[in-house]
Formats: structure tokens, C-alpha cells, sequence
């Protein structure tokens, strides 16, 4: 998972993401709410938010109000020292996934992102209002089926399955040619063809190695 990290004491939130790093997460730490809130604003791409309540700039609430007014869906986890009932029941009002009152073991709030992973995992919003359903195999916009064909279908999943790293070529034909031969022009026609549906901007090439959706 891609995770926004928002906590203002230093050896809290670098204990945090070198714990959720070392297991596979991709974690971009914040120590102000406000700069949180702006690179949620600016489009960049993230799976789940741990937030912090008490930040400079912006509360934890606010931002999490902020996520949730914008995509409900996007999973947010506060870990605060507030353990007023009037703050919890607020962050849960707001719609958080779960509050963990500090202090807390790492391995708990890793055990939390991994069911919401779980749970996430089977529906991937990306791009502009783009979501992917894993169990019927089908694009949607805004709502709305998209056409693929089987291969711009397996070659999309395959990168939103491994979101954030590099697919490589090998890869994508072992994929989605099943092995079968597959030449140059034959890949960058595929990746052609998904661009125009989901947007050139989303599929990166890595040169010399493959493809990958952040």
C-alpha cells in the first residue's frame, strides 16, 4: 500500500515508516496537517492515510474530514495520545477506519492496515475517478463500464496490482501474453491503448525496465 503518514513527533513517525517500509508499504511522512492536506489536493495518488491528531498547520480531524469529504472510500487511521470520548467519537463520526490510542505496538497498526488492504484491495480508485473491481474484472468511470480487451485488461491489473513498482517487460508477457512471444511494438501498442482509455499521464515507462501506476 501507498500511505500518507501524518505525525509531528519524529522518532514516532520514523519508527512507523521504517516499520511499514521493512514489510512492503511505501510510506511519505508529514509532520504538518496543512502540507498533508495540500498534497491530498494536488491528485497525488495514495491507499491509506495514519493521521495524528494533534499537528501543526491542520488538525487530525480536519484532514481527515478533508480525505473523507472528497472519497469516502479512502481509508484513514488515527493514532492520537487524546483519548477524550468526545475526540473519538468525532474521528469515528468523521468516518476513521479505526483509532488507536497511543501508545500502541507497530505490529497492531499494521495488522489494521493489512485488513483494510484486504478489504481495499478488491476495489483500486485511480486517475480521475477510475475504480477497478478485482472480482468482476471490470473498469468503471465515474460509474460507468468501460470496454477492454482481454489484454488491456491484464495488463491494467497487473500494474494496479503492483502499484508504485516497476513491472517489467518479462513480466508483462509472461502476463499477459501467457508466455507467447511478444514484441516491442506489440507492448507499446497495448500500453498505446490503455493510455487513451485511462489517461497517457497514469501509465509511466520506466526505460529499458517496464511500467508502472503510482
Amino acid at each position: 500500500m501507498k500511505i500518507i503518514l501524518v505525525e509531528d513527533e519524529y522518532p514516532i513517525a520514523q519508527a512507523i515508516k521504517r516499520y511499514l517500509e521493512d514489510i512492503g508499504h511505501i510510506v511519505d511522512t508529514f509532520f504538518d496537517g496543512a502540507e498533508a492536506i495540500d498534497v491530498f489536493e494536488s491528485g497525488a495518488k495514495y491507499d491509506a492515510f495514519i493521521v495524528d491528531i494533534n499537528l501543526p498547520g491542520a488538525n487530525g480531524l480536519e484532514l481527515l474530514a478533508k480525505v473523507k469529504s472528497s472519497s469516502e472510500e479512502l481509508p484513514v487511521i488515527i493514532i492520537s495520545a487524546d483519548s477524550d470520548i468526545e475526540t473519538i467519537d468525532k474521528a469515528y463520526q468523521l468516518g476513521t477506519e479505526d483509532y488507536l490510542k497511543k501508545p500502541f505496538h507497530i505490529k497492531e497498526l499494521a495488522i489494521k492496515l493489512e485488513k483494510i488492504s484486504k478489504n481495499s484491495n478488491l476495489k483500486i480508485s485511480f486517475g480521475d475517478g477510475f475504480v477497478y473491481d478485482m472480482v468482476v474484472r471490470t473498469l468503471y468511470k465515474d460509474g460507468e463500464e468501460m470496454e477492454l480487451t482481454k489484454k488491456e485488461l491484464l495488463f491494467l491489473e497487473l500494474l494496479l496490482q503492483n502499484r508504485g513498482k516497476i513491472v517489467t517487460n518479462d513480466h508483462i508477457q509472461n502476463v499477459v501474453y501467457e508466455y507467447n512471444y511478444m514484441s516491442d511494438l506489440a507492448l507499446r501498442t497495448l500500453v498505446k491503448r490503455v493510455r487513451l482509455k485511462v489517461g497517457k499521464e497514469l501509465i509511466q515507462n520506466v526505460s529499458g525496465l517496464g511500467y508502472k501506476i503510482e
